[in-house]
Order: C-alpha cells, then sequence, then structure tokens
C-alpha cells in the first residue's frame, strides 16, 4: 500500500503544529512541577518553624523562636510578628529581626489596606508568599487554569 497523504503539505503542518503544542504543554508542566516544588518547601520550612515553636511554652520565647526560625530557616532578611485588630482592621507590630528602626516605626501599626504581605494575609485570612524571583505565589493553586 502507498500513503497518499506522505507528501501532503497540510499533514506536514499539522504534525509540526502537534509537535509545538506539544512542546508548549511540556513547558506549562514544568512551570507547574516547579511552583509546586517551591510551594512543598515553603511548607516544609514552615513546618520546621512550627515544631521548633511547638517545643516552646512561653510566649514571649514562642515570638523569638519564630523571629529567629523565620530569619534562619526560611532564609529571610526581615522577620516581623504582628497581632491583629479585628475591630480596627490594623496590624500591631509585636515583634522583629533584622528591621531598621525606620522601618519600624513605619510598621508599628499598619492597616489592613496598606500594601504589605502581612496586611493582605490579615485581610484575606490566607498566606502570602513570594518566590525568590519576587513574584507573588498564589496560596494553595486557588488560580484558575
Amino acid at each position: 500500500m502507498v500513503d497518499k497523504h506522505r507528501g501532503d503539505p497540510k499533514r506536514k503542518r499539522t504534525a509540526v503544529d502537534a509537535r509545538s503544542r506539544a512542546a508548549e504543554m511540556t513547558n506549562k508542566a514544568a512551570a507547574v512541577a516547579e511552583r509546586d516544588e517551591t510551594r512543598a518547601r515553603f511548607a516544609e520550612e514552615v513546618a520546621h518553624v512550627g515544631s521548633a515553636v511547638a517545643r516552646e511554652l512561653a510566649l514571649p520565647r514562642i515570638l523569638d523562636v519564630v523571629l529567629d526560625e523565620t530569619v534562619l530557616t526560611l532564609g529571610a532578611q526581615f522577620a516581623q510578628v504582628y497581632l491583629t485588630d479585628e475591630h480596627q482592621l490594623t496590624l500591631q507590630l509585636v515583634g522583629h529581626r533584622n528591621l531598621p528602626d525606620d522601618l519600624k516605626e513605619k510598621l508599628s501599626r499598619v492597616s489592613f489596606d496598606d500594601p504589605l504581605l502581612a496586611a493582605r494575609a490579615a485581610s484575606t485570612r490566607e498566606a502570602q508568599m513570594i518566590s525568590s524571583g519576587g513574584e507573588d505565589i498564589e496560596p494553595d493553586d486557588q488560580r484558575s487554569g
């Protein structure tokens, strides 16, 4: 039998399109896998911080452990802990690590509406993360698609 479509340019174009779509899908799958790996690594690091906190009983000591472990385990340049005032929709800074004095003063009390990850976390009640590239990572893959 002779393949009568062998020299058909339309069929060749379709094969090229299929390879292109397959490569695009492979790239998307790799991006999703990388994002999932980042989330898993972050969750593991947060669990480590939680484990260190669980070993402590005194609230001031817990605060110190959370801040120290956040800087050490997550490699954070700065670390802050806020208490939420849900009636006034504000956050009050109760502890920090490596925060310069001028920032400490500015961040001592912030509104839920301020453009800060802590404010967004308080107002949405969702964890907020930034990847090493600086872009936001949506928690629990709540993005559609």
